[in-house]
């Protein structure tokens, strides 16, 4: 087995990200290096061999359920963003979601979901929003999300 086997790892835990990876990738972008950054097979839980390359940018954003996970890099973080959803909301997208893009069934989503993705969520990723600058109700417009972040962002330059 190895280390992207769906039976080795628990992909809702931060121990199955390559964080050792996404920390070099993050301080080479912050300091003007590009990047190739792993792309992800969802319906085989294996890396592609291909790469997509990442060029550094004035703004960087780190999104996902572990932005705000691990102390390093909220160190490296101007800014961070918690977005809160509620179970029946977040369960909803995330159906709709594995069925059109990662070819699942709503059962198989369903067991998923109470098995690992909840617990893992309320274990790891809810206890993270302490650190955020701001947090954001999914259920409000992008507009008005949008609006709120730039305040964030335009007042933090001052």
């Amino acid at each position: 087995m190895t280390r992207d086997d769906p039976l080795v790892n628990n992909f809702d835990s931060p121990d199955a990200l390559d964080y050792g990876l996404l920390d070099i990738h993050i301080r080479s972008l912050l300091t003007g290096q590009s990047i190739e950054r792993p792309r992800y097979n969802y319906q085989t839980h294996q890396r592609h061999e291909e790469t997509c390359p990442v060029l550094p940018r004035k703004y960087l954003i780190v999104e996902g359920l572990f932005a705000l996970y691990w102390p390093t890099l909220r160190a490296q973080s101007n800014v961070s963003v918690f977005i809160t959803a509620s179970n029946e909301l977040a369960l909803t997208r995330r159906i709709q979601r594995d069925i059109s893009e990662r070819a699942g069934s709503e059962a198989s989503i369903r067991s998923q979901w109470e098995d690992t993705v909840w617990p893992m969520y309320l274990t790891y990723v809810e206890p993270t929003c302490q650190f955020a600058d701001l947090i954001l109700d999914g259920t409000e417009s992008i507009e008005h999300s949008a609006k709120r972040l730039e305040h964030l962002i335009t007042a933090s330059r001052d």
